[in-house]
């Protein structure tokens, strides 16, 4: 076993082989259908009709569509609007409607809006606003489309806040079903999830960088810097003169190029990059900087940060010279990001984020504390202060002057 167990009085074990199924492209599935563990799926599937339960540890060797189950309204085009509302009649009234149909992934087929949940009512672009909508459906009249005949009588909630758009701006309204994905769920790099996907069990997010939509929610701690190359731990002897070589690193050691592998096992080997950059880091220094960013130059495309010369070394020089004691340990890592595409994403307290990792849009952080690597990018204003516990404001009657003091 990876790990150590103990177990109660009257626990129980199973030793389960599970023959796979051959699934050749476009096989469609019924919505709630099972998987085995382990089951791989080396073609494109079609998955929309409806959420499907994926066992432990299924192997998705191609790109799937998990984006396409549920009810959809194509995209509606919009007049200018200069008058700032968050009443969704007022949008289709602009539209010109009172109800929508909603169709399936292709936009021919009729499909059904499901109440009490989410609806995706998003907009190309706003003049003041937001731009992106989480808005709860209330199917009053149990039709399966969006009424909204006035301001009362509208089967969508309100807007939080007010908007504004230009002609021409487009808006939808899409129902997602997510899918249910067991632990260890495998994908290949660039598979994206649609809107608020759960996943309440770790995956294996290590082939790559997937792209999350608005609204996921990772109900369990990620291993988010799994991507990548990493090489194998380094013991250094001691350097008394400071170098910003890394030739000079490389030959205390008694190498000339350095090989990447998977951080889970350390035994496949992964490429480094080129031009990316790669986290050369010391366990500690007696002189410089301990953690270096470097740029990497695969000068021959092999895939390997080769060094053997000064001017033949791969890897920049650092920027401060550097100096250690015998023991020192160090390793060369390339982790590839994960692109969190959109906002209000769900983590859980204490997760943690590689080094490198960027913040485009605002991310919900209020589960508690995480744990950020070095030389992540908020390149949106996040707010870090939305985790704790909050008293309600309570206001203060007004008091006679008070001269003793508790």
């Amino acid at each position: 076993m990876t790990q150590a167990v103990s177990y109660a009085n009257g626990a129980t074990v199973h030793f389960d082989k599970v023959d796979h199924m051959n699934f050749e492209a476009g096989n469609a599935f019924i919505a709630g259908q099972d998987f085995g563990a382990g089951q791989d799926f080396g073609d494109l599937m079609d998955f929309s009709g409806g959420a499907m339960n994926f066992g432990t540890g299924n192997d998705f060797t191609k790109i799937q569509n998990f984006d396409e189950a549920g009810a959809f309204s194509g995209e509606r085009t919009l007049p200018a609007r200069t008058s700032s509302t968050n009443e969704w009649f007022d949008v289709f009234t602009d539209l010109g409607i009172t109800q929508i149909n909603g169709t399936d992934h292709t936009n021919l087929i009729y499909a059904n809006y499901t109440t009490n949940e989410i609806i995706f009512a998003d907009f190309s672009a706003v003049n003041a606003g937001q731009q992106y909508n989480d808005i709860l459906f209330t199917d009053n009249n149990n039709n399966q489309k969006i009424d909204c005949i006035s301001a009362g009588a509208c089967e969508l909630a309100d807007m939080l806040q007010n908007v504004t758009y230009a002609n021409g701006a487009t808006v939808h309204f899409d129902y997602n079903v997510p899918m249910d994905f067991g632990a260890g769920n495998i994908f290949m790099p660039g598979q994206s999830f649609g809107p608020g996907q759960p996943f309440g069990e770790v995956m294996d997010f290590s082939k790559g960088a997937m792209i999350f939509d608005k609204g996921t929610q990772f109900n369990v701690i990620q291993d988010f810097a799994e991507a990548g190359a990493f090489s194998q731990a380094l013991s250094l002897p001691e350097r008394t003169i400071q170098t910003k070589e890394w030739y000079d690193v490389f030959s205390d050691v008694g190498i000339t190029s350095v090989t990447g592998y998977d951080k889970a096992t350390e035994s496949v080997v992964q490429s480094y990059a080129t031009n990316e950059i790669i986290y050369a880091d010391f366990s500690a220094v007696t002189a410089g900087s301990d953690w270096n960013d470097i740029l990497f130059t695969d000068s021959n495309g092999n895939g390997i940060i080769d060094c053997t010369s000064p001017t033949s070394c791969e890897l920049a020089d650092m920027t401060q010279a550097v100096s250690y004691a015998s023991g020192t340990t160090m390793t060369f890592d390339y982790v590839i990001p994960q692109n969190f595409s959109s906002q209000d994403m769900l983590y859980q307290a204490g997760q943690p984020f590689g080094p490198g990792q960027d913040f485009g849009f605002p991310m919900d952080f209020s589960k508690g504390g995480m744990n950020f690597g070095n030389a992540n990018d908020f390149t949106a204003i996040q707010a870090f202060d939305e985790a704790g516990t909050f008293s309600n404001t309570t206001a203060i009657p007004a008091l006679d002057a008070r001269t003793l003091q508790l």
